[in-house]
């Protein structure tokens, strides 16, 4: 999933872009290693992931609302980091 472009709040915009680049970043390499290692994380992913769906989900309520296109991609982050806990507490 690219990153969308754009701002993302008008509320500390700057601010709020690293925290979605830092949350983007740790999930991306969160499931990288899931891949890597044929569908299991250790408790340090487990726990990374964990914190990163907390921290969109406070993030989420600062997207303006005329920015669709980042909403959407904060909603299939979000999916896809639950979906990889699912997975790895499955098991």
């Amino acid at each position: 999933m690219p990153f969308p472009r754009g701002n993302i709040s008008r509320y500390e915009p700057e601010d709020s872009f690293l925290e979605w680049v830092i949350v983007d970043g740790d999930i991306a390499g969160c499931v990288d290693t899931f891949i890597r290692n044929n569908g299991q994380l250790d408790v340090l992913h487990i726990a990374t992931l964990k914190n990163c769906v907390v921290k969109i989900n406070s993030l989420i309520e600062l997207i303006d609302e005329g920015n669709a296109e980042f909403k959407s991609y904060a909603i299939r982050l979000t999916n896809l980091a639950q979906k990889v806990l699912a997975a790895c507490t499955d098991k």
